[in-house]
């Protein structure tokens, strides 16, 4: 008899915990995790990362454009090209992957290049480029920020090769001033516009043998094609290549003087 009221007893408590724990558990807010809040927003039925984001709603899409220049692979003078690695980063809002109103604590959402791709990007390029790639071992170098009030930030490695047109009537002692001309290619000013990133949206490495000139913002291009499709926002920064000016005087002009001193002398 004992036993059984014993056992009574534990049952009673058990229905009492669970009910306790269920009306607890009711109440309480239960936060997303990442891959929850990542999974919704880019979902497919909600989520169209092929149109950009102010597409529906006929609004212009600011991109705020940053560039850093860190190395100068080689310059060619015969193919009148040069190749460097600089870092791409690309700002702008997308209110549909604002998540202000998920009660989370994320300030931002991080994400690889195994997802990037789900993601509207600005289909940028460079006008005089003639071959660029994005860098990567096992994977792309790219990363996308996602932050609480919808902002995207964008950063990518890039290595490009691009032409530029030279001037070579006072080669060796040349200084010779190439553009670096960015625009969307299939948005036209009243899809996307650029605007550089403050006044030291351009950086250069000291190491990369390079000058920054100056930079400009226009927002009209003429179509290399027959039909006109549009103006196009164009960012331009205009760098400028140092020679070594110091072994060509070695090459050019120590050989010069030393052969007039020998004559001189042997004149004397």
């Amino acid at each position: 008899m004992l036993l059984d009221k014993r056992c009574m007893a534990k049952e009673y408590l058990k229905f009492f915990l669970c009910i306790l724990t269920a009306s607890v558990t009711s109440g309480a807010h239960v936060e997303p995790t990442r891959y929850d809040l990542i999974h919704y927003l880019l979902s497919d039925t909600r989520y169209d990362h092929s149109l950009p984001p102010d597409f529906y709603t006929g609004s212009v899409t600011n991109v705020s454009v940053e560039m850093v220049i860190t190395d100068l692979n080689y310059e060619s003078d015969i193919n009148m090209e040069y190749d460097c690695t600089l870092y791409l980063r690309l700002n702008w809002t997308d209110r549909r992957l604002d998540f202000s109103v998920n009660s989370t604590s994320y300030e931002s959402l991080k994400l690889g290049d195994d997802i990037v791709d789900k993601i509207w990007i600005p289909d940028l390029f460079f006008h005089h480029e003639r071959k660029s790639e994005l860098h990567g071992l096992f994977t792309k170098n790219q990363l996308v920020y996602i932050f609480r009030n919808g902002s995207v930030l964008y950063s990518g490695r890039f290595n490009v090769k691009s032409n530029c047109q030279m001037d070579l009537k006072k080669y060796p002692f040349d200084t010779q001033t190439c553009p670096i001309v960015i625009q969307s290619y299939a948005f036209t000013k009243e899809d996307i516009m650029l605007h550089w990133n403050g006044k030291n949206a351009v950086k250069i490495d000291h190491t990369a043998n390079l000058d920054f000139i100056e930079k400009s913002l226009k927002h009209t291009y003429i179509s290399p094609y027959a039909d006109p499709v549009g103006n196009f926002s164009t960012l331009v920064a205009k760098i400028s290549f140092k020679r070594p000016k110091e072994s060509f005087q070695i090459m050019y002009v120590a050989p010069a003087i030393i052969l007039v001193s020998v004559s001189f002398t042997s004149f004397l």
